[in-house]
């Protein structure tokens, strides 16, 4: 497991998948009725795909390396995953 969480082409789909996200988050709008369209609900569904991406990758994470005892556990191996934590965890709720 901690070879695949290693492996390059991990991390680079990624941050793939963060930038993807970044682009659809920048296609919403305010605008009244927006939600109902049709871009408006299928920017909603990619929402729910890249958060279940997210905490994948989190869960993948946390179970190779460990959480936060050791060293190069989860939290301690950079302040990335602790940003994504707070971004993508509150959506679940």
């Amino acid at each position: 497991m901690v070879r695949f969480i290693r492996w390059r082409p991990f991390d680079w789909f990624f941050l793939a998948a963060i930038l993807a996200n970044c682009v659809t988050l920048a296609m919403a709008s305010n605008k009244p009725g927006f939600d109902e369209s049709a871009l408006g609900l299928s920017l909603a569904k990619s929402n729910l795909v890249f958060v279940a991406l997210f905490i994948t990758e989190a869960f993948c994470k946390i179970t190779g390396l460990g959480f936060v005892l050791a060293q190069h556990t989860y939290l301690r191996d950079g302040e990335r995953e602790i940003l994504q934590d707070c971004t993508s965890m509150p959506c679940t709720l």
